[in-house]
């Protein structure tokens, strides 16, 4: 399926108008692309809300040109975000040999936050890997950036991947303090052993409701299930809980 069909199908199947655009399955970043995009949105009457952008690089790379990638490739999804009607664009940090490094994150950060600015886009990070980007990582460098532009993006099921749902209920809960724009929904989540954990969903919607968040709630599902049915019912648990 083309991206820009996606919504389209979304709301026929699950009667849900928002969606978060995956990076990777971008036919193209080409101005006549996304622009076919945007206009297949709004004659659907949907929109995107948030786009996950996985990156390559990281904002705490040692190595200070491979920083400075990271901000080209950050500031490159802020424009497609604005191209398509995206208000908020997810970035990511990926592992390197090196444990992650608050304070060149801040200082990569910085210029991006500008530029998001400049364009108003928020950026977002999210708990998404256990050790590039672990929650109590994310809420100091959300913290130390300090910007209204930059925010946490609270995954309900990545720290359950630490098979520790104490942990991972601590994570949820220094997030979303500083969440702003989307959350991702997950009804379970796989350690590295391959373990299914089963997440608490009561529980992190009753700490967004605690935190007034008025963001979206992104459905992901990653389980054994029928994918559709599976979905639908993830919906139907998520709005009887919000």
């Amino acid at each position: 399926m083309d991206m820009k069909d996606f919504a389209a199908y979304v709301r026929d199947k699950f009667n849900v108008t928002n969606i978060e655009p995956y990076n990777r399955y971008f036919k193209s970043l080409e101005p006549a692309y996304l622009e076919q995009f945007r206009n297949a949105l709004e004659k659907g009457g949907t929109h995107a809300v948030n786009i996950a952008a996985d990156m390559d690089t990281s904002y705490f790379d040692a190595d200070a040109d491979t920083r400075a990638k990271s901000v080209t490739e950050a500031k490159k999804w802020i424009d497609v975000a604005v191209a398509i009607g995206s208000p908020s664009v997810r970035t990511s940090m990926s592992s390197v040999k090196t444990p992650p490094n608050l304070d060149f994150a801040v200082e990569s950060l910085k210029p991006v936050a500008g530029y998001a600015a400049s364009r108003n886009v928020v950026v977002l990070l999210e708990n998404d890997n256990l050790v590039a980007e672990d929650a109590f990582f994310i809420e100091q460098l959300v913290r130390k950036v300090n910007h209204p532009y930059v925010h946490a993006l609270p995954d309900f099921g990545n720290s359950y991947g630490s098979g520790d749902p104490a942990f991972a209920a601590r994570a949820v809960k220094a997030l979303f303090p500083l969440a702003y724009a989307i959350s991702h929904v997950k009804p379970t989540s796989t350690t590295a052993q391959g373990k299914e954990m089963q997440v608490d969903l009561a529980a992190n919607f009753a700490v967004a409701r605690a935190t007034n968040f008025k963001g979206y709630f992104s459905m992901e599902y990653e389980g054994k299930e029928e994918i559709h049915a599976a979905t639908a019912k993830l919906i139907d648990q998520s709005l009887k809980l919000i």
